[in-house]
């Protein structure tokens, strides 16, 4: 009607749904305070631990 499809108008109001858990998840590294550093000499699982349990201390539900 206003000249935007419908494909644009649908992703443009599902953008926010779907950075949502990237926005939780940069949440979650900054509560923990690790930085870029950190992570790189991390390990997979310690890091994604520590992670979890900042969420959990923050208040967040898993």
């Amino acid at each position: 009607m206003f000249g935007v499809s419908m494909k644009a108008a649908l992703f443009f109001t599902a953008l926010p749904v779907i950075l949502l858990p990237f926005g939780v998840l940069a949440a979650l590294v900054h509560a923990a305070g690790i930085d870029s550093d950190y992570l790189k000499s991390q390990e997979g699982p310690a890091t994604r631990a520590s992670i979890f349990a900042a969420g959990v201390r923050a208040g967040y539900k898993f």
